[in-house]
């Protein structure tokens, strides 16, 4: 691919990036926070193809990956060659998902997003302040966290004859479907990173193939879960968090955040 040595937009919400050899727009992004596409209409002569490095997106199932990391597995106690069942995961869970993510890229690759989808447990204050924690250190990162809920249901037990309220999170499978789809039309990634073990997710990635089939999609598994067969078919290919993965990729014990205010993880 030739590459000229002048990039001249052919109108002015186009920028430059030096160094790149890639030219992009300035979006105004509308309300529902996707940037137009493509920019000025759907004539070649509206915008200008170049070859840039490939953009990768992350889009995190956070309680997949949360609750991944309090499985109860068999694990190699180290220095002898038995097998035991324990959490040898729930230690890092000051994880850096930004950092994680980039384990999983090629040579080629830039991460330009990563999405972090969870919702507050608002019954619980010890819950929530610790995740209000982490989710402000994952922004210190550069990621963005998409809020969902809880909801409330009555459950009846058959074995105790009573019933009693269950919380139910709601929304993160909308919320990355929505995201997932909206992106890949909006031509903001080449690759996207679907953190989740989650089959719900299936129809989002079958649709995102079926209309941009020059886009990637890779399945990365969290620690401890199956490789959901159906969800793996349907994607461009998948991978596996692994625990070096894990132990590689911790917040710092202590971040400082700009305002001052410091932000020290629960599990120091």
């Amino acid at each position: 691919m030739h590459f000229t040595s002048r990039c001249t937009p052919v109108h002015s919400h186009y920028e430059f990036l030096e160094g790149r050899k890639s030219c992009v727009y300035n979006t105004s992004i509308p309300p529902h926070g996707f940037p137009p596409w493509p920019p000025g209409g759907s004539s070649p002569r509206d915008f200008l193809y170049v070859l840039m490095s490939q953009r990768v997106i992350a889009f995190i199932d956070g309680f997949n990956l949360y609750h991944a990391l309090d499985l109860y597995v068999k694990y190699r106690v180290p220095g002898s060659e038995g097998m035991e069942m324990r959490m040898p995961y729930h230690q890092y869970k000051w994880l850096d998902l930004k950092k994680l993510c980039q384990c999983f890229l090629t040579k080629g690759e830039e991460l330009v997003t990563a999405y972090y989808f969870t919702a507050l447990a608002t019954w619980s204050p010890e819950k929530m302040e610790r995740h209000t924690r982490y989710m402000r250190a994952l922004e210190w990162t550069g990621v963005k966290v998409v809020h969902g809920a809880f909801r409330e249901k009555e459950v009846y037990c058959t074995h105790c004859k009573t019933t009693f309220v269950k919380h139910e999170e709601k929304r993160t499978d909308v919320n990355i479907a929505i995201h997932l789809l909206g992106l890949a039309q909006a031509n903001a990634y080449d690759r996207a990173l679907l953190m989740t073990g989650d089959s719900d997710l299936i129809p989002a990635v079958e649709w995102v193939r079926a209309q941009y089939p020059q886009k990637r999609i890779s399945v990365i598994v969290p620690i401890a879960r199956p490789v959901t067969k159906h969800l793996r078919l349907v994607a461009n290919d998948h991978a596996k968090i692994k625990e070096d993965h894990l132990r590689r990729c911790q917040l710092p014990s202590t971040i400082m955040l700009e305002n001052g205010q410091e932000v020290i993880s629960p599990y120091s």
